[in-house]
């Protein structure tokens, strides 16, 4: 049989957290970072809706995608996004577009768009 002994806390207990001083507060990067986000969610917003109001252009996207076609299915969005890079991932079951602003410094916006069943 063998003995593990118990170990026991001295008294009073340690305390289990530790008080952190932290940094000040600086809204300017905060702020230019919302500012840049509006360009992000404008190629969101216009890639969206072009992709909502085009029946060729949706299943466009999709047959590429389920092709692994990457340089198809970017020069199909290259033309709604302007104002920032973007990547892809798709697969099958769906599409996912990561806008980047140009700057690369503090703004990204993921879209996942799925076509197939959850």
């Amino acid at each position: 049989m063998y003995y593990y002994p118990y170990t026991y806390q001295p008294y009073p207990y340690p305390p289990l957290y530790r008080f952190q001083s932290l940094p000040t507060v600086r809204p300017n990067q905060f702020k230019n970072s919302a500012q840049t986000m509006k360009g992000l969610l404008k190629d969101a917003e216009s890639m969206t809706e072009a992709i909502h109001s085009s029946n060729e252009l949706a299943s466009s996207i999709m047959q590429a995608a389920q092709k692994s076609d990457i340089v198809r299915v970017r020069r199909l969005l290259q033309v709604y996004i302007r104002n920032s890079n973007f990547n892809l991932h798709f697969n099958p079951d769906g599409l996912i577009v990561t806008l980047v602003d140009l700057s690369k410094k503090c703004c990204q916006l993921q879209l996942s768009f799925l076509w197939g069943e959850l």
